[in-house]
């Protein structure tokens, strides 16, 4: 229900502290499904990435984390954000 405006109210997808705060609440499944959601909208997004290679590392998924930490870093590597970001 935000209406159009510039800079935009909300600067940021929500999905990522809402990933963020289901790490911290221990629940990594939960938190990948929120981080997929948000890739699905904007692929890409290296906080989303990380987000989800963290949730991925904690359910001891550690093949499937090691492949979206390789789009991550190719995300990074973009120029959009260090390497070695972890924003969690």
């Amino acid at each position: 229900a935000l209406i159009y405006d510039e800079p935009p109210p909300w600067y940021y997808p929500v999905r990522e502290s809402l990933g963020a705060a289901l790490l911290a609440a221990e629940d990594a499944k939960e938190a990948e499904a929120v981080f997929r959601e948000e890739l699905a909208q904007a692929p890409r997004n290296p906080r989303a990435l990380s987000g989800l290679v963290m949730s991925l590392e904690k359910q001891n998924r550690e093949d499937e984390a090691r492949l979206v930490r390789v789009e991550f870093e190719r995300a990074a590597r973009k120029g959009q954000m260090p390497v070695d970001f972890r924003p969690y």
